[in-house]
């Protein structure tokens, strides 16, 4: 019942997206670089055509390494010329040195890990007090740090005041950086986990480092309260109260809980298992050898991101995952709060967490 994700077939119904790790890669550094804030583009649908930013080199060529993409999707990446940019009316700041993280995503999921080139900058400029730039494309009045999540997670790797917002052209004598370590269905840097546990601030690394670890127990990860997001499952109100009936599985709904306490789940429980869901990044900045095991179920088209086996096949974490699909496909959606709806066959979760809490 149990199988590994580094051994996901290529096609599997649930699977979407490429398999790839790809190898460390050294700090980006950059002479006379310019560093444009967002600017609007002609209306479109897709948000992340409405906008461009970037980072442009002396020679004024757009740095592809330092722009996002989430598969094939280029999100708000300028022309490959600057002078083909949009000049923003603003001043240039001129700055001797800037440590360049990325950007900020409104979304919690995208927050964790698309913050990964400043969980490398943090590798080595852990101790520095120069601030850390980021771009902002939140679509809201106040900026992407007003929002509390953000802050909170900011808190959690301890750069909370070094944290600087562009919002005006910026050249840099010197820029440091660092290509992303991981996109959204595409790949995952060789080095993701060790840039993750550089990332938490000292004392939240050490206080989990000791918590006792090998812990006992399920800790069953539910979406059943969210009121929106990506995907709802349908029956999971029916197997959560199905689950009362067993003794070692514990019901957690992750937005009920701080970040500390949910990676304190990864030192305090044998297994966390649930439907893929971004809590479940948090594995990574979890300290220790002893960390429960993860167990993804796998319900309906699109269910299983690529991403998922690309972190797998980079950590070696040894982590599994059940097919729990039905032949019912509510995929298109029935609740304009989810993007979509897939069906899953409640025994067989309830029978896998029933194994799994008895091992």
């Amino acid at each position: 019942m149990l199988k590994p994700l580094a051994r996901v077939p290529a096609d599997h119904p649930s699977l979407w997206g490429r398999v790839e790790v790809r190898p460390a890669r050294p700090l980006i550094q950059l002479q006379d670089a310019l560093v444009l804030p967002p600017y609007p583009l002609a209306p479109a649908a897709e948000w992340w055509r409405r906008r461009a930013y970037g980072v442009f080199d002396g020679q004024g060529e757009h740095v592809p390494d330092l722009s996002d993409r989430r598969g094939e999707r280029r999100i708000c990446h300028p022309p490959s010329r600057l002078e083909a940019c949009a000049q923003p009316r603003q001043p240039v700041l001129e700055l001797p040195l800037m440590l360049y993280g990325g950007t900020l995503y409104n979304h919690y999921g995208h927050l964790l890990m698309e913050t990964g080139r400043a969980y490398q900058l943090l590798r080595e400029h852990r101790q520095s007090d120069l601030p850390i730039w980021f771009h902002d494309i939140t679509p809201r009045r106040r900026p992407v740090t007003g929002l509390g999540f953000v802050r909170q997670w900011l808190r959690c790797l301890g750069i909370r005041k070094r944290v600087m917002l562009i919002r005006q052209p910026i050249r840099a004598r010197q820029l440091i950086s660092a290509a992303a370590i991981y996109n959204d269905r595409a790949f995952v840097s060789q080095d993701l986990r060790a840039a993750c546990l550089a990332g938490l601030r000292a004392p939240l690394f050490e206080t989990l480092a000791k918590r006792r670890g090998g812990g006992r127990g399920v800790a069953y990860l539910s979406r059943h309260k969210l009121q929106g997001g990506s995907t709802r499952f349908t029956q999971e109100p029916a197997l959560v109260e199905r689950l009362a009936e067993l003794k070692h599985v514990d019901v957690i709904c992750p937005e009920e809980l701080t970040n500390p306490e949910k990676l304190q789940l990864y030192r305090d429980y044998a297994v966390v298992a649930g439907f893929p869901q971004s809590s479940m990044h948090l594995k990574l900045f979890a300290p220790g050898e002893q960390l429960a095991r993860q167990v993804l179920f796998v319900a309906g088209p699109q269910c299983l991101s690529s991403s998922w086996v690309n972190l797998e096949l980079a950590t070696g974490f040894g982590d599994t995952y059940v097919d729990c699909g039905v032949d019912a496909d509510l995929s298109a959606g029935d609740d304009p709060a989810f993007q979509r709806s897939n069906s899953f066959d409640v025994e067989a979760v309830f029978r896998a967490l029933r194994q799994l809490a008895a091992a």
